[in-house]
């Protein structure tokens, strides 16, 4: 609050309230080479044109282990400029049942060494590598999504090792597509196309919805309320889910978040 006087007659004075800048909220975007960086760009476009203080890190990577670092340093940024914690981390790589894949072997907590399976984990990382990580999730208002193929065991997975409320993945394949109405290859991709990473199933060209799952039930059992957000899904701070889809961007409001009747 501050005062403004009247010239030559300090008796009279207006009172205005100083507004305070909203705190700004943490956004991590990372991507493999190629239409996943179009399509993670797209992603950064759609956060910086919300109308609200935002603030986005992003990262193309090769090694996994690469993401630890980057995190670290941005979220000792974050706390010294006493942002908000972080709202959403997506992923736009290739992906699996263990989750993202980089472009070269996982430098440490390579799941390989787990596995044995030098030809097809070596690229990946371990849970316990990815519990590593500090993402600094807001608790309340938070969504881990991961557009790759087949992402879903590794989404309920992350959902346990981070304090995160919410992750999303793909059941099935995942593919780039310049529609996020109706499956639409993008074979010629040039720099600025919107580009979304979404679930073809084959049939008229139509896309499958999003896995949406949420913190406080026994594994297997988090899966939301059915929606038709196909892909570049987020929360907003009031807790409605939004996305792309069918008819453009849908919501769903928070009061209408459930648990389905039936998991997967």
């Amino acid at each position: 609050m501050f005062t403004i006087f009247e010239s030559g007659n300090p008796s009279n004075s207006i009172q205005i309230p100083v507004l305070k800048k909203p705190k700004t909220r943490i956004y991590f975007i990372f991507y493999t080479s190629g239409d996943f960086e179009e399509a993670a760009k797209t992603r950064e476009r759609e956060i910086n044109s919300l109308e609200e203080y935002n603030h986005v890190f992003m990262k193309e990577y090769k090694d996994l282990w690469e993401i630890a670092g980057f995190v670290a340093e941005c979220i000792k940024k974050v706390e010294s400029k006493k942002w908000k914690k972080t709202s959403e981390v997506c992923f736009y790589c290739h992906g699996g049942t263990d989750g993202p894949v980089g472009e070269v072997e996982t430098s440490q907590y390579n799941l390989a060494d787990e596995t044995g399976q030098k030809q097809w984990d070596s690229k990946q990382m371990s849970l316990k590598g990815w519990k590593q990580i500090n993402f600094n999730f807001d608790p309340n208002y938070s969504i881990a999504a991961f557009y790759g193929c087949k992402n879903i065991t590794f989404a309920e997975n992350f959902l346990d090792i981070h304090n995160v409320m919410y992750t999303a993945a793909h059941g099935g394949g995942s593919a780039d597509s310049e529609s996020y109405e109706e499956f639409d290859s993008s074979w010629f991709t040039f720099s600025g196309e919107n580009i979304y990473y979404v679930s073809p199933t084959n049939i008229n060209s139509g896309l499958a919805p999003m896995e949406i799952m949420k913190k406080g039930k026994p594994k297997w059992k988090r899966s939301i309320n059915n929606s038709e957000i196909v892909t570049n899904i987020g929360l907003d701070e009031k807790g409605n889910i939004y996305g792309k889809g069918k008819g453009g961007a849908l919501k769903i409001k928070k009061e209408n978040i459930a648990y389905a009747k039936y998991s997967y």
